[in-house]
């Protein structure tokens, strides 16, 4: 059951691609109104369980107060990613997350590297050197693949704040935060309300800002978090699926191959964390 909630939450976070295309708003608006919904929701949950009791007094606090500006700038660079190149490009090129994790870790984190996190990262080059090498070079595309992989540095930044935090408050917790910091932030560069697409804002902050990330967490308190990992690999697949049912979008050779090559790469990263922690070694 463990793995249907994380599976169910890779779906909804898989069809992320399409509502942003179909939504077709400024890419603010789409940051702020999804935060909004989900911070209103999160509030209500916190509220009628109790939760907010719980959020324990610490100097830590100051940290979750992080993650609004890095998560406006992740969802800036991978909604930008999504609206000048392949869904595919924008979400392979997302999935170099794991790469600079490993990368910034040992700075960061003071975790030590290894042989198999330099073989991933000459990997993920390859690999976006080969996607870059099947586009057509066009300028929109290029900036569409670099944005993407931008926006997987900003996420890395997210996994190694929110490892720290985890481990001290609840994770709607976090995320309330979260989208608390992102309202404040955007909310003075609001002109109007787009009521066109209010229920893409209504979709994306109630299912992919609150319900998956709930199932997910759901998830992982019965399985490895390295097994949820690997599932996350499916997401990808799943986007582009998508892209090919809604948009007739098929990706091409040269760019799934180079896709292929960082989500392998992105495998040996969470395959030799796992081993790691067999051997009894701090992650």
């Amino acid at each position: 059951m463990a793995s249907l909630y994380i599976l169910i939450a890779i779906f909804i976070w898989s069809s992320l691609g399409i509502i942003v295309r179909m939504a077709n708003t400024d890419l603010i608006n789409l940051i702020f109104f999804p935060a909004l919904v989900a911070l209103i929701t999160q509030s209500l949950i916190l509220l009628s369980t109790g939760e907010h009791k719980r959020i324990p007094k610490t100097r830590k606090i100051l940290y979750l107060f992080l993650l609004g500006p890095i998560f406006i700038m992740n969802s800036l660079l991978f909604y930008y990613s999504f609206a000048n190149t392949s869904i595919a490009n924008a979400v392979l090129t997302h999935y170099t997350a794991p790469i600079f994790v490993a990368m910034l870790s040992p700075v960061l984190l003071k975790e030590s590297i290894d042989r198999i996190v330099i073989t991933a990262i000459i990997i993920s080059t390859a690999g976006l050197l080969l996607m870059l090498k099947g586009l057509s070079l066009s300028e929109q595309d290029v900036k569409g693949i670099i944005a993407g992989v931008l926006s997987g540095l900003s996420y890395a930044l997210i996994i190694i704040i929110g490892r720290s935090l985890a481990q001290r408050f609840n994770t709607l917790v976090i995320t309330f935060f979260q989208n608390l910091v992102v309202v404040l932030i955007l909310l003075p560069f609001i002109k109007e309300i787009p009521l066109e697409t209010a229920w893409y804002f209504i979709l994306l902050g109630i299912l992919h800002s609150t319900a998956a990330p709930l199932l997910y967490i759901r998830g992982l308190k019965e399985i490895k978090a390295s097994k949820a990992a690997i599932l996350g690999y499916i997401e990808p697949v799943g986007a582009m699926l998508f892209a090919l049912i809604i948009f007739n979008e098929v990706p091409r050779s040269m760019s799934l191959i180079g896709g292929i090559l960082i989500i392998y790469s992105g495998y040996l990263i969470i395959k030799g964390g796992e081993k790691k922690q067999k051997q009894g070694y701090r992650l």
